[in-house]
């Protein structure tokens, strides 16, 4: 139960956190959010994260093509995320 409430805490606070910058993200009760940046493709996002060492999941099926899947990790992991994702904007003038 402990974890469960942990990873429910970290998955609200990285879906504002991300919501926060523009990003829509879909509802969940999962361990995981399903999000489209609005800065950019899924696929784009997916390269520019993963150059700066974070791994997400994209696939380039027609049903989910626009959408990322990111696994709700630990706290530290989520605010890696985030910093990335606040590192690709800055990039981009954003």
């Amino acid at each position: 139960q402990k974890n469960i409430s942990e990873i429910q805490r970290v998955r609200e606070y990285t879906r504002g956190q991300l919501e926060q910058r523009g990003f829509t993200v879909l509802p969940s009760v999962s361990n995981f959010l399903f999000v489209r940046s609005n800065f950019g493709t899924a696929e784009d996002l997916y390269g520019a994260l993963r150059a700066l060492g974070v791994l997400i999941r994209y696939w380039k099926t027609p049903r989910i093509k626009d959408w990322c899947r990111i696994t709700i990790g630990t706290q530290e992991q989520m605010d890696t995320l985030l910093n990335a994702v606040d590192t690709i904007r800055k990039e981009r003038g954003l």
